[in-house]
């Protein structure tokens, strides 16, 4: 690096220097701004991936509780951490909301089995007032009008019956007695029990189901719901169909 003039009298003076020192200065910045811009980079990406994991823990812990509740444990909350983050906020908000639903559901499930219980006596009694009065001498239409009138009450107390089930199960104290039932075994037997029925009916009953085909449940409830199934298939759908 160099520099000249011409002096008055004629003379040329020129002054210069090497220019490695700068040269090495310019390459000691370059060097200590390129390790800088790792360093940076390296932090800004660890600093992302573990404030992404965090997220995605929590994010995880909330879907897991919600899969939970979606399950049938309703007495599952979202986890609350303490921070007050939009996570905490979000899951508190939650946790009230599942606490109402909760609420609602433990007082209709009350009201039902309330009524359930209290109409099953004067039903029970007024069935076996129609059952007294048949064992009278009863004319052929009276006596048809009568049985119509014992299988109504005796479908109504079926419908009560099966509200208290259904109560039973949603606050799970039926849970404690669920052991694994052969599905398939219990489709067959309803199938031999039902094939004739079907037939009578103008159906056509098939069953294909392979035993060993297990769930946990209880063996009457599950027989309720495949009966359930075939009589309203045989019930409302026209001749011919095929079940």
């Amino acid at each position: 690096i160099g520099y000249g003039a011409r002096l008055a009298d004629g003379t040329y003076l020129a002054a210069a220097r090497e220019d490695e020192p700068v040269r090495e200065s310019m390459e000691a910045v370059l060097e200590a701004a390129a390790i800088a811009a790792i360093v940076a980079l390296t932090l800004a990406v660890l600093g992302g991936l573990f404030m992404s994991t965090l997220y995605l823990r929590r994010v995880d812990a909330l879907d897991r509780t919600a899969t939970a509740i979606f399950d049938g444990d309703l007495g599952r909350r979202m986890p609350v951490r303490g921070t007050n983050d939009e996570f905490d906020r979000l899951a508190t908000s939650l946790n009230r909301m599942l606490d109402r639903i909760a609420a609602l559901m433990d007082g209709l499930r009350q009201v039902s089995t309330d009524v359930a219980h209290d109409l099953r006596t004067p039903l029970s009694r007024l069935r076996q007032r129609l059952e007294d009065f048949g064992k009278t001498d009863l004319a052929q239409e009276q006596r048809a009008v009568l049985d119509g009138a014992v299988s109504e009450a005796d479908a109504i107390l079926s419908i009560f019956a099966a509200l208290l089930q259904i109560a039973q199960v949603e606050s799970g104290s039926i849970r404690k007695r669920f052991a694994p039932v052969d599905l398939g075994a219990l489709a067959g037997e309803v199938g031999e029990i039902y094939q004739a029925v079907a037939e009578g009916a103008g159906h056509a009953l098939a069953v294909r189901a392979e035993p060993g085909s297990f769930v946990r449940g209880t063996r009457e409830l599950l027989l309720q719901l495949i009966v359930n199934l075939v009589e309203n298939a045989i019930t409302h759908t026209p001749p011919g169909t095929q079940v």
